[in-house]
This record gives C-alpha cells, sequence and structure tokens, in this order.
C-alpha cells in the first residue's frame, strides 16, 4: 500500500495516542518534585481550617489530601487507578491521616458523596487540557459537589501560543515531532512573537468541551518560524498562578511547516481539540 505523505505533514498525531496518559508508578516521585507541590500546599493551606470538608479529585498518592488533611475537618480523596489507591492508602496510613481521610477508589463521575465539599481539589492538568478530562469531569459533577461558598482548585487554567524555531536536525537529518518540552529535551531556540492567550476558563462554571480558537500573532523579530509552542499557565487561587513546568504541564511544540517572518508580520493561527480527550483530537494551521 503506498503511503499518502500528505497525511504525515503536521499537525500528524496518531490514534494510538490516548487521552488522560497513565502516569506511570516509578514517575509519581518525580512529580512530587516539581517546584509547583509547594505552590498546592501553599494554595491548600490558606483556605482550609478545622471546619473545612475536603474534596480531593484524582488523588494520586494522596499528597494533596495529606496536606489538606494537616488543618481540615475531614478529606474525601478519589482515585481511580486501584494500584494507586492503594499506594495511596498506605501512605495516608503511614503518616497518620487515616481518621481524617477517607479514600474512594473509582472514577470520579460515579463517587457517591452525601455531603458537599468547603474545598474542591482537582489536579486533572495538562498542557491546553488536552489529555486531562478536569473540564468534563467537573462540568458533569460540580453541582452535585459545591455549595456557593466552595473553594475550587485550581480556579482558572489560561492557555497561550508563541511562535518559535525549534531544533528538529538529527544527525543532519530532520526529523519535526510534536513534543513536550521536559528537562531532557533542546529547548525552542528562538522565539518569534510575544505569547497571545487563545484559551481561558474559569473552572467554577461549565465549559464547552470544544477549543476552537482563531488568534493573530505579531511577530516581533525576524527568522524562520517552524514551530508554535503552547504553554499553559494555572491560577491556583488568585495571586498564586503556576507556570508551565515540567511534570504538571511543560510546554507542547507543534512543528509547522518553516516559514520566514519579519518584525511587523501578523501571522494567524487556528487551532482546535476537544478537552479531555488526547492530541489526536489536534488540528491546528498557521497561515503567514
Amino acid at each position: 500500500m503506498e503511503l499518502n505523505i500528505e497525511r504525515l505533514k503536521p499537525p500528524y498525531f496518531p490514534f494510538s495516542d490516548e487521552p488522560a496518559p497513565k502516569i506511570l508508578f516509578v514517575q509519581h516521585y518525580n512529580m512530587l518534585c516539581d517546584p509547583r507541590t509547594l505552590e498546592w500546599e501553599r494554595a491548600i493551606s490558606s483556605v482550609v481550617d478545622e471546619n473545612t470538608t475536603v474534596f480531593d479529585l484524582g488523588a494520586g498518592t494522596g499528597i494533596l489530601s495529606m496536606i489538606a488533611a494537616k488543618k481540615a475537618k475531614k478529606v474525601i480523596s478519589v482515585e481511580l487507578d486501584p494500584h494507586l489507591a492503594r499506594f495511596a492508602e498506605y501512605t495516608i496510613n503511614r503518616n497518620g491521616f487515616s481518621d481524617k481521610i477517607k479514600l474512594i477508589c473509582c472514577d470520579a463521575r460515579q463517587a457517591c458523596m452525601n455531603e458537599k465539599a468547603d474545598v474542591l481539589i482537582c489536579e486533572m492538568l495538562d498542557t491546553g487540557l488536552i489529555k486531562e478530562p478536569i473540564v468534563p469531569v467537573l462540568n458533569e459533577i460540580r453541582q452535585n459537589l459545591i455549595h456557593d461558598k466552595t473553594t475550587i482548585i485550581p480556579g482558572k487554567v489560561m492557555t497561550k501560543a508563541v511562535l518559535s524555531h525549534t531544533d528538529f536536525n538529527f544527525c543532519g537529518l530532520e526529523i519535526p515531532l510534536p513534543h513536550f518540552e521536559t528537562e531532557e529535551v533542546r529547548k525552542t531556540t528562538e522565539l518569534f512573537s510575544e505569547p497571545i492567550l487563545y484559551h481561558e476558563i474559569s473552572l467554577y462554571q461549565d465549559n464547552p468541551l470544544k477549543v476552537d480558537a482563531q488568534i493573530s500573532i505579531p511577530v516581533v523579530k525576524p527568522g524562520t518560524a517552524n514551530s508554535v509552542k503552547i504553554i499553559t499557565e494555572t491560577e491556583l487561587l488568585p495571586g498564586i498562578i503556576c507556570p508551565p513546568s515540567m511534570w504538571f504541564n511543560p510546554p507542547l511544540v507543534l512543528p509547522i511547516e518553516p516559514v520566514k517572518v519579519d518584525a511587523g508580520d501578523v501571522l494567524k493561527l487556528h487551532i482546535s481539540y476537544h478537552l479531555g480527550e488526547g492530541l489526536r483530537t489536534l488540528d491546528y494551521e498557521v497561515i503567514a
């Protein structure tokens, strides 16, 4: 069968790319080491006291539940992965919080709560909210879990795009792969624009599940653009904003056909995807 190479030009995401990527057990330590863990601690500690009931959806190892339990009246922790939930139960017991934290192993959308949260924590986050299901989950269950004064952490997510140049050359060969800009990879070598906001949502309200944005990107310096870098910032609470980071949401670099640009040019970016359904739903185009 002859391969249609037109289909392999950007954007190209095989259907093997799945939503809500499973984090390997041995990677959870790496994730806990991310500096943003301390920002979560600061946010949770500032809104929880001895009268607070906390729900933690997607609890993972239980770190955020235990941070909340230091002050809270009680914490209800929900984790889908049975193996991770078992380990979370172990760490909860080991740290002396078994009397304060109730752990439920199920999909958060199927969890039955007999009360409402004073603080709702949901760390189902990734770049652009493309793969993690925080928006569909909260859309479906928010009204059953919160009251008028509930604090939701995080409260807001903002995603921006910046025109860039990335080194796709390997051994003299050009291989323009989309990738997350994590610690071990090459970083974008040039930025040709300021980051332009294209998606902003409040998690206190229901949100559309499809992003479909068209933005103008003013060019601020000359060169050859061959990528668009997607950057997500997360507002845990007003005044506590987390930038991209290696384990919570590293920048996502998307190859484009190389285009020469000059200061004063304005390019158009059209980008669309379904929140929580994975990169396979992502479509984008840059028009000079």
